[in-house]
């Protein structure tokens, strides 16, 4: 409460509800500026602005309390730290990728039991035949 009997919002929590990052794109933006070497040729093929990814970054950063790509204006390189979140990152999106991939393989495909009640004659003319295609 302030002195006029208002309460005051706890600002540090404002602060880290709005500074919420989609992680899974700032760890696919990261990717591809570690991959493409450059924030400019990473920019190119995310189609967004170098500056949106180096302020992503810089957030990123702040986020994590540490540095992960040392950056002048005519090199970039990982500090330890952001080979770490490199490899990690890597392995979390394409473990999301290949569920992705799983699941949508497997959305047409027919599962579980099936009962068919059918003259014999009927289930040696027409489902045996097809039956090891299952």
């Amino acid at each position: 409460m302030d002195g006029s009997g208002r309460i005051e919002p706890d600002r540090s929590t404002i602060r880290k509800d709005t500074n919420k990052m989609d992680k899974l794109s700032v760890m696919h933006a990261f990717r591809r500026i570690v991959e493409r070497g450059s924030f400019a040729r990473a920019a190119e093929d995310l189609g967004v602005s170098p500056a949106l990814l180096s302020r992503e970054v810089k957030l990123l950063e702040e986020s994590l309390g540490t540095t992960l790509l040392t950056r002048t204006t005519r090199s970039m390189s990982l500090t330890d730290a952001g080979r770490l979140y490199y490899d990690e990152a890597t392995g979390i999106l394409d473990a999301v990728a290949g569920v992705e991939t799983r699941i949508r393989d497997g959305a047409g495909a027919v599962r579980g039991h099936l009962k068919v009640n059918a003259p014999s004659s009927f289930g040696q003319t027409v489902i045996a035949p097809i039956l090891p295609a299952f």
